[in-house]
């Protein structure tokens, strides 16, 4: 099979002369220059058409003249975010709010922690940990404490004892107990006292 079978008539300029090239009877007359350039045309030619099938195969030609196969670099499909859901929206709206009812309450750093801890463990709201039995323990225990902290503080002073006998309601008085006689007679003295 010859050049000229393979491209079947090809409107490219160089198949055209390569086939004038492939089709040219070299004879024993011919001189050795005329030889010679007949011979470098086709070697270019065939550079040339390697280069061309090198290339079009997806390989690269290095400084070194040395082919290798270009890296396919591949692009990872951009990524849209999703379109937020109605539902994600509230969710979200929810955690902030109680995130702020969390934040207002006067628990300590650690208490809040432990509060968000539990409702996020527990799959909970903050308003549902908050009443859990384990946050009530964990809150009167700090309570107990700040308690404790506090009475220490003081370092064994006594303390006014005498109580706003106005706002305390008649009714709380148990008097069944001698504590709770006591504060009844009190009450009707502070109250005495106080309308004169």
């Amino acid at each position: 099979m010859t050049i000229q079978d393979e491209n079947f008539n090809s409107p490219n300029e160089e198949l055209d002369e390569l086939d004038e090239l492939a089709t040219e009877e070299v004879s024993e007359d011919d001189d050795l220059d005329v030889l010679t350039e007949k011979l470098n045309k086709v070697l270019e030619q065939n550079k040339q058409l390697f280069t061309r099938t090198k290339k079009a195969e997806g390989f690269v030609q290095g400084d070194d003249g040395k082919w290798a196969k270009k890296p396919v670099v591949k692009s990872e499909p951009e990524v849209k975010p999703e379109p937020t859901k109605p539902d994600d929206i509230a969710k979200a709206i929810d955690a902030k709010f109680e995130q702020r009812e969390l934040d207002d309450l006067e628990f300590s750093d650690e208490l809040k922690k432990e509060v968000q801890l539990y409702a996020k463990l527990n799959n909970v709201s903050i308003k549902k940990a908050l009443v859990s039995d384990y946050i009530q323990f964990k809150t009167e225990k700090e309570q107990a404490a700040t308690d404790i902290e506090a009475a220490s503080l003081e370092g064994g002073r006594r303390t006014n004892t005498r109580k706003d006998y106005a706002k305390i309601d008649p009714g709380s008085f148990d008097l069944r107990t001698k504590e709770g006689k006591a504060d009844k007679v009190a009450w009707e003295e502070g109250l005495k006292k106080q309308l004169g």
